[in-house]
């Protein structure tokens, strides 16, 4: 039922869908595991992981399976779960043989305290003090969350720097991605442009920089309409998870910027956040809008 809601863009009433949620969550927990097959069973340990209130029996922390988990409510903005997840993981239950899944799961530990602006991070990052990339990502990660943007562009760079002995060009990507955002916050236009501009001309498909070089041309008043349709649609034919999410949030900030459409942007904006309403991305879209356009209140009235 869910697969054909998520499918088929099915918008429900919020009430409906938090009592839907909480429905099936105790269905999922409470129903005998020898009565179930085995989707079942792992269908309703997810739930109990999620549900960080109740502590969950040591069976069901199986490094490969609490990552499952960890990774969806990262996506999902529930930056807490993660936390006390991982804290429940490698605080009580440590596994030998297990070093790639502990070295991910601290990865998105560090992420979710840098969104929660936590101190524990300054910690929890020295996992990773021996990989430099890592360690210089992350920092930069925690310094932008804060909005200590000098400092962020500084680790950013540093991270790119190793970056480029790496044989893995997502490392590349995703630190060329955060610092084209860093120079937009501190202002550098130019420096944030002529670097999406290059990593999009070097990687026509990677979705990180698709979405980057959009961002920078779409306010710009000289920018060529052509290809901002041509960045959209390639965002919607790309590989990348929550495409259809970006590309119209794409739209909406073209139809904003481009076309002077304000109304018609906000249609397609509160579309997106009825489907997805803990979006980031597309509340962060949304809010600097609203703001351009001198119009808090109706970001503030969704």
């Amino acid at each position: 039922m869910a697969d054909y809601i998520s499918r088929n863009r099915i918008t429900m009433p919020l009430n409906y869908r938090q009592s839907l949620r909480q429905e099936t969550r105790n269905m999922l927990t409470s129903v005998d595991d020898s009565l179930t097959d085995l989707s079942s069973q792992l269908m309703g340990i997810k739930e109990i992981l999620k549900n960080t209130k109740v502590k969950a029996k040591e069976r069901y922390l199986i490094p490969s399976f609490v990552l499952k988990v960890i990774i969806e409510e990262y996506k999902n903005g529930q930056d807490e779960n993660v936390i006390t997840l991982v804290e429940m993981l490698l605080n009580d239950n440590i596994h030998n043989g297990y070093d790639e899944i502990i070295r991910s799961i601290n990865y998105w530990y560090c992420c979710s305290l840098c969104r929660m602006k936590n101190e524990k991070f300054l910690q929890a990052v020295e996992y990773f003090k021996n990989l430099d990339y890592s360690y210089f990502f992350l920092r930069g990660f925690y310094e932008r969350h804060k909005r200590d943007y000098p400092k962020a562009e500084e680790f950013y760079e540093k991270a790119l720097e190793r970056s480029k002995s790496s044989s893995d060009r997502e490392y590349v990507s995703k630190a060329e991605h955060e610092l084209v955002m860093v120079k937009m916050e501190l202002e550098d236009y130019s420096g944030a442009l002529e670097l999406a501009e290059k990593s999009y001309e070097r990687e026509k498909d990677n979705s990180y920089h698709i979405e980057a070089y959009f961002r920078c041309l779409v306010r710009n008043a000289h920018a060529d309409k052509d290809l901002l349709m041509d960045l959209i649609n390639r965002m919607e034919r790309s590989y990348a998870e929550g495409k259809w999410e970006i590309a119209e949030t794409m739209k909406a900030e073209y139809k904003f910027y481009k076309e002077n459409d304000f109304s018609g942007a906000v249609l397609l904006m509160k579309d997106i956040l009825s489907i997805n309403a803990s979006s980031k991305y597309a509340q962060r879209a949304f809010k600097r809008m609203c703001k351009d356009n001198d119009a808090e209140n109706v970001y503030n009235g969704i």
